[in-house]
């Protein structure tokens, strides 16, 4: 991995995860995003993953919905974790049309597998970076799995913001039923690519 890269221990991402919890009785919060993860789950993974997911079955308590990368390795069968916990939501990534990438297709190192949840626009994203070592950059285009989660993030809270009472399953429902079907070319598998538009 490239330098600047920030690195976290599981028990940081749960603390994390609580805070956001602890906050919640202040704030009002629709969901969290996770651009991160690794390794190749080809289902599930619940078990392996039990502490992230009890942070995140507690968030999904008072309503709070997690969003998870899938990762970047190319799978065609399986995701990263903490993105395999059933209870999150895991989102691979689509070209956006920008730069060359063709939009609506699978970008080809996104992970995928049946159990996967959305796609969304996750080549060429203009996004804010660390200015390091005297650089004045502060926005380059990037690509990755990590680029698509924060705006099903994004699309949770507009959902939130329109209809503040409605549940985690409804919005999963409205975001899954309103995209776009798009097939993975790799694998036929057919998962939404977010239309937050429609889904509203």
């Amino acid at each position: 991995t490239p330098a600047p890269c920030m690195l976290s221990y599981v028990s940081d991402q749960v603390r994390g995860l609580e805070r956001v919890l602890a906050l919640s009785s202040s704030m009002n919060i629709a969901a969290v995003n996770m651009s991160l993860g690794g390794g190749q789950n080809l289902a599930y993974c619940d078990g392996a993953q039990a502490a992230r997911k009890a942070a995140i079955d507690n968030l999904r308590s008072v309503n709070i919905a997690t969003i998870i990368a899938s990762g970047n390795s190319g799978y065609t069968n399986a995701i990263a974790a903490p993105a395999c916990i059933s209870s999150a939501f895991s989102v691979g990534s689509t070209g956006d049309g920008s730069s060359g990438a063709t939009i609506d297709s699978v970008v080809s190192s996104s992970n995928s597998a049946a159990f996967l949840n959305f796609l969304a626009p996750g080549r060429w994203i203009n996004s804010s970076i660390a200015a390091v070592g005297g650089s004045t950059t502060t926005f380059e285009n990037y690509s990755g799995t990590s680029m698509a989660a924060p705006h099903v993030a994004g699309a949770w809270a507009v959902m939130k913001q329109r209809r503040p009472t409605a549940t985690i399953a409804q919005i999963a429902h409205s975001l899954a039923a309103s995209g776009l079907a798009v097939t993975d070319s790799r694998n036929s598998i057919v998962k939404p690519r977010i239309n937050v538009g429609n889904a509203v």
